[in-house]
């Protein structure tokens, strides 16, 4: 519980969600206890009216780190066992909702350009993406349509999202593959465990044969750099009004089990929603006390522009 009340067990919600100025790639989540990550979430694409860029067709692929066992399964291990000397859960990658290693083909026709969406589910871990063998071009990141700009791969972290052009071959003489590496650098790597590595297949023709690319390391490659990206619209930054700064620890209570924090305080839910005590409260809404020390927040005005830091 966060602004509102969860939905009951056998209970049902209508969210209305105005998308008018709004197209892109999204994606949506529970933020109830540890649905997210036990897989409560799905993509959530907005088509635009009217093509940004040119292109025939489009591709979706979506990423989700998986554990065959329960969040809750996991954190009663470690409640039981010192975290310090047990090792961290290694999740596993799904693609679009399947094994990594043994997903559906991304199917390509010679000579069509394609949209491919690449949306990032993972909850903690983050990926790399590759097409060897194929020119990508970034064309939006997070919902904003940006001017092209070309990589060798994606590196995306959780929740993040892009669009990307690739072009097909003019030929069905071979068959490709795409590269994904699960990987995070808040633990030491572990040869066949951390980073994991997965391939899917692109394919132009069931029966040809698979196109060898040598192997290149990942410092001889261009990735995606969000500092990189220009938004298409050309806006100017907005002049900043305020900036709010968010300090993360990490600290390890008495089960064991390391939280991180934004400031001082671990975030725990409060008695009453905070969406309820904002239309409740008068003017006593815009004193961020009356939220509780616990959710540290930060009561925002209308129109301002926030910087976080």
């Amino acid at each position: 519980m966060v602004t509102e009340c969860g939905i009951p067990p056998g209970e049902n919600f209508t969210y209305i969600i105005d998308t008018t100025d709004q197209v892109g790639n999204f994606w949506l989540h529970s933020h109830i206890q540890s649905q997210l990550t036990d897989g409560f979430r799905t993509p959530f694409i907005i088509h635009e009216k009217v093509k940004p860029v040119t292109y025939d067709e489009e591709k979706l692929l979506y990423f989700e780190d998986w554990d065959l066992r329960s969040f809750d399964d996991q954190m009663n291990i470690y409640s039981k066992l010192n975290a310090k000397k047990i090792p961290i859960a290694y999740r596993m990658l799904l693609v679009n909702g399947m094994n990594g290693n043994v997903t559906q083909p991304v199917v390509f026709e010679p000579g069509k350009r394609y949209r491919v969406r690449v949306v990032s589910l993972l909850t903690a871990f983050w990926l790399k993406f590759r097409m060897p063998g194929h020119t990508m071009h970034i064309i939006d990141q997070d919902g904003v349509a940006c001017n092209p700009v070309e990589v060798d791969g994606l590196d995306l972290g959780p929740g993040q999202r892009f669009s990307i052009l690739v072009t097909a071959h003019d030929t069905v003489e071979y068959n490709y593959k795409y590269n994904v590496t699960l990987y995070a650098n808040f633990v030491n790597p572990l040869p066949g465990i951390i980073p994991r590595y997965y391939n899917g297949p692109i394919e132009y023709h069931q029966n040809a044969p698979l196109k060898h690319i040598p192997d290149v390391e990942d410092n001889q490659l261009s990735w995606s750099n969000t500092l990189d990206l220009q938004a298409r619209d050309g806006m100017p930054l907005l002049p900043v009004d305020r900036q709010i700064v968010l300090s993360i620890k990490q600290f390890t209570p008495e089960l064991n089990i390391p939280v991180y924090t934004f400031g001082d305080y671990a975030y725990n839910h409060t008695l009453v929603p905070t969406l309820f005590t904002a239309l409740s409260m008068g003017n006593l809404a815009f004193n961020s006390s009356i939220y509780g020390p616990q959710t540290q927040a930060h009561v925002l005005h209308y129109g301002e522009s926030i910087e976080v830091l």
